[in-house]
């Protein structure tokens, strides 16, 4: 009879943790992950970046900016290439009210592909 009412408690707890489990996994899939936008990231550092980083990302333009192909600063979260873009940094103007957090995210997409770029170079 114990083992009865044990095996009982433990199909229940069983169940009580697949339910949690469950809404875990919804309340994490409703949230809304959007990848950036490599390809609209291209024609934003276009217009916005090339004059000064070059359209290869190089930074020869102009002394002390990052090249973007070897991966300079490139090391850094999103979160952080975000925040130095909005306010602006060393030479660079802030963006802030000229572009928004999704094309900033989007134009940091490309600037991570062209080091990704130059790598597949070297090795064909």
């Amino acid at each position: 009879m114990e083992k009865r009412l044990v095996n009982m408690i433990i199909k229940r707890n069983l169940r009580s943790l697949n339910l949690g489990m469950l809404m875990l996994f919804v309340m994490c899939m409703a949230t809304n992950a959007v990848a950036a936008d490599v390809f609209n990231g291209a024609k934003i550092y276009a217009q916005h970046c090339t004059f000064c980083h070059g359209a290869d990302g190089a930074g020869n333009m102009m002394p002390d900016l990052p090249n973007f192909m070897e991966g300079d600063t490139l090391m850094q979260p999103d979160s952080v290439l975000l925040e130095s873009t909005r306010s602006g940094k060393g030479v660079m103007p802030g963006f802030r009210g000229m572009l928004t957090d999704d094309e900033i995210l989007d134009s940091i997409a490309h600037i991570r592909s062209l080091q990704f770029n130059q790598s597949n170079q070297l090795l064909r």
